[in-house]
């Protein structure tokens, strides 16, 4: 299974709007720049952290990264951990600042520690892709309890990459129920490429069909394979050549 990624600038984005659409409905505001302009003239990391979102998404405004990054930077250092976790996103990724792990864990970190679930799930990711620490697991367990289906996966994974394939199943499919497409084709690897005892071409067929008709390229693949090598499904030329060349 491909490893789990970190969040990154798009995931970031999709956070702060929705942060901004909630802040903005409580408000009652009808319109992005008297929004804007509201959180421009109040004080506060909250205020901070808002008007740095509205420069980040372009959101009753101009889109500016590097604004974004001053007001968000402001409210991190306040303690705000929506703030602290977007200084991870930006110190992960180089945006608008040298590419530092260490500072993005430090960051993360933080706001994990006030119980911000996507920090939680991150900074678990971070311990178990960038540099290996035991506390992985506590981080995205707590993460995966909660129902997130990234830290659901990311925790499949960790038990996968120690040969742990009952959990690595278990977790993975508390992830593919809730259709996190990274664990189902994780699953269906499982199921034609992990140990024999394991093996059920069957379902991972299911799962191939289902992702291919969402035109996903590995699905495609993936059930190319099987019919070219009859498994879980009848050996079928045509159809092995007709999904490699959709999966291409």
């Amino acid at each position: 299974p491909m490893s789990p990624h970190t969040t990154n600038l798009e995931e970031l984005k999709e956070f702060a709007q929705k942060i901004i659409d909630d802040e903005a409905a409580s408000h009652g505001f009808t319109d992005e720049v008297s929004a804007k302009n509201y959180w421009a003239n109040e004080n506060g990391a909250e205020s901070e952290l808002k008007l740095g979102f509205c420069y980040l998404l372009g959101y009753g405004c101009s889109t500016d990264i590097s604004k974004a990054k001053k007001h968000i930077a402001n409210a991190a250092t306040d303690g705000n951990a929506a703030a602290q976790y977007s200084m991870g996103v930006f110190y992960d990724y180089g945006v608008e600042v040298k590419v530092n792990v260490e500072r993005a864990m430090e960051w993360c970190l933080k706001a994990a520690e006030q119980g911000l679930s996507d920090a939680v799930c991150n900074y678990g990711i971070m311990c178990a892709c960038i540099n290996k620490n035991p506390d992985a697991h506590n981080w995205l367990n707590t993460s995966a309890e909660q129902d997130c289906a990234k830290a659901q996966y990311a925790l499949g994974w960790w038990y996968g990459m120690q040969n742990n394939f009952n959990e690595a199943i278990y977790w993975m499919e508390q992830a593919a129920d809730q259709e996190y497409i990274m664990a189902e084709l994780a699953l269906a690897n499982i199921y034609t490429n992990g140990p024999k005892h394991l093996h059920d071409y069957e379902t991972a067929v299911y799962i191939f069909e289902k992702l291919a008709e969402q035109n996903d390229a590995i699905a495609q693949y993936g059930l190319a394979v099987c019919y070219v090598n009859g498994k879980g499904v009848n050996f079928d030329v045509k159809l092995t050549l007709d999904y490699l060349k959709k999966s291409a």
